[in-house]
């Protein structure tokens, strides 16, 4: 998916989901994080990167610098 489209999927998402008045959860993951929306009322836990993986073998990440 394209990142403005990823985008506007989650800004819709929130839209319609402040409607309810009831209690509820939506769990939802991506790569592409709307940063309009990455507060706390919304986002729970780390966002990973590169070099801060999702799965931590414990091999450290080689630097592509050089």
């Amino acid at each position: 998916m394209q990142e403005e489209r990823s985008h506007l999927f989650q800004k819709l998402i929130v839209e319609y989901a402040t409607a309810f008045e009831a209690p509820f959860q939506i769990i939802f993951t991506t790569s592409m994080m709307n940063p309009d929306l990455e507060l706390e009322n919304y986002v729970v836990g780390p966002a990973y990167t590169h070099t801060n993986r999702t799965l931590d073998l414990g091999i450290p990440v080689a630097d592509s610098s050089g």
